[in-house]
């Protein structure tokens, strides 16, 4: 799996993720080293206006809804709405996993 995230000029870190993670280790693994840094960064951004500027749209994976994610949220000030899926086809299964770290990103 990968994370990632973006906002006008700014753009995360991106994350990478092996296998299945429960809502604790999103947060570890996720949350906390790239999105707060990130949030951090658009904060400073001088086109961000009011007491709500930035809003975090997931997916409903459990790991998104779980108690525990919506605490780290809660707590570090960060509202969050969760999008349904926009296209009603099933996901595709892949036998053979790609090498990800391995494609050529905006920064080499």
């Amino acid at each position: 799996m990968i994370w990632g995230g973006f906002c006008a000029s700014h753009r995360s870190t991106i994350v990478f993720l092996d296998g299945h993670m429960n809502s604790q280790e999103m947060v570890q693994q996720v949350y906390h080293p790239a999105l707060r840094p990130f949030i951090e960064q658009i904060e400073q951004a001088p086109w961000i206006q009011g007491p709500h500027r930035l809003l975090l749209m997931e997916d409903n994976a459990p790991i998104h809804t779980a108690a525990f994610s919506n605490q780290w949220r809660e707590q570090n000030g960060l509202a969050g709405t969760f999008a349904r899926p926009q296209s009603d086809q099933k996901h595709l299964e892949v036998n053979e996993k790609p090498n990800l770290k391995a494609l050529p990103t905006s920064d080499s």
